[in-house]
């Protein structure tokens, strides 16, 4: 078994954009899950204004709310509550 540490976002995104046609089932399902969410946060950045501070919106917990379904340890009750406050905020403004 091979295991590869990378910490840094861009990194990740290269790692799974090359190892995603080799991926299967719900490993496929879980990498594409991590790009989507990589790309969103990248497309934020390209906002100056915003930075690298950008903060979260409801879509981008959608993705990790969806990413924990599909995972053994997740703890997907702080996910739901943390995108029904986010959902919560957008109402009230």
């Amino acid at each position: 078994m091979l295991t590869i540490t990378v910490s840094k976002m861009h990194t990740i995104h290269k790692v799974l954009v090359a190892i995603r046609p080799w991926l299967f089932g719900d490993k496929s399902a879980r990498a594409d899950l991590m790009i989507e969410f990589l790309e969103r946060r990248f497309a934020k950045f390209e906002d100056d204004a915003l930075g690298k501070r950008a903060k979260y919106d409801a879509d981008d917990i959608r993705v990790v709310l969806q990413f924990a379904k599909g995972g053994k340890r997740a703890d997907v009750a702080t996910v739901e509550r943390v995108l029904n406050e986010l959902e919560q905020d957008s109402a009230v403004a």
